[in-house]
């Protein structure tokens, strides 16, 4: 009898090849770890199949576990998704080469450092003029419900294979205080400005988000799109154990310890 699965998908804190882009640092400080569906995989004896990337959004992390369901479905016997921020999206150029919004965004903005796309590409400048133009739109609201959509989607699919399955956050799903600061620096016309109370409500009345708590509650943290329900505010509260620098947030090896630790606590709570 072949080895059941623990299908695994995520961003950077998932990825099996995430190396840190802070250069100054040891390069073995830097990553070569084992990441947490590793860990969790041996510790539960499951064959391990990680379809984390860095960068990606949660609308690849669906994809690729719905995918997968499909192609291995009752070989599977659990999945775990970390997931991203809503406001990542990833388009492709003629070569295939992944275009990420917000980074190319950001990168624009001068915001952060382009690691995906150079900021002139023509497709991330056009998105970027988009948040210049007013008129009444549903915006985050709609960009909120996709990623929810893609959560229910999921936890239906694993449900339906009788999958176990748990869910958190990895960063927190939208930050609402980073586009706050974009928007006080006059690079998003008021039609786009996201309050913290408008981003709340807009979570907390969602039907996506509601039915995941009535019929998953279990498997899930709620409300997950809280800051302090992500595994990012674990590891930053003890940063100089569980991130990899000053300049770098993303969990070291400890904290991927502590995340497959985490998951295998929730993993026991849905058993």
């Amino acid at each position: 009898m072949s080895q059941k699965i623990l299908l695994a998908s995520g961003d950077s804190f998932t990825d099996p090849k995430f190396f840190s882009s802070d250069k100054s640092i040891d390069s073995k400080l830097r990553g070569g770890w084992p990441m947490w569906p590793e860990l969790l995989g041996k510790e539960l004896n499951l064959k391990v199949i990680n379809t984390g990337d860095s960068g990606r959004g949660n609308d690849y992390i669906a994809k690729q576990i719905l995918d997968k369901i499909y192609e291995y479905g009752d070989q599977i016997d659990t999945c775990v998704a970390v997931w991203s921020n809503a406001d990542r999206h990833d388009f492709h150029d003629k070569k295939k080469n992944v275009i990420n919004i917000p980074h190319d965004l950001l990168s624009i903005w001068g915001k952060k450092k382009s690691i995906h796309r150079i900021e002139t590409h023509v497709l991330a400048t056009t998105y970027a003029e988009l948040f210049s133009e007013e008129g009444e739109n549903k915006f985050w609201e709609n960009l909120l419900n996709e990623s929810f959509r893609y959560m229910w989607l999921v936890a239906e699919a694993c449900a339906k294979y009788n999958i176990k399955f748990v869910f958190r956050q990895g960063v927190v799903l939208l930050d609402y205080n980073l586009w706050n600061e974009i928007y006080d620096e006059g690079y998003i016309c008021d039609d786009y400005q996201l309050k913290e109370v408008d981003y709340y409500t807009l979570c907390d009345t969602n039907k996506y988000a509601l039915m995941l708590n009535k019929y998953y509650k279990k498997n899930i943290v709620y409300p997950f799109w809280e800051y302090d329900n992500c595994i990012a505010s674990i590891t930053d509260k003890n940063k100089n154990k569980l991130t990899i620098s000053e300049n770098d947030r993303h969990p070291n090896d400890q904290g991927q310890v502590i995340i497959s630790k985490l998951l295998s606590a929730a993993l026991a709570n849905v058993s």
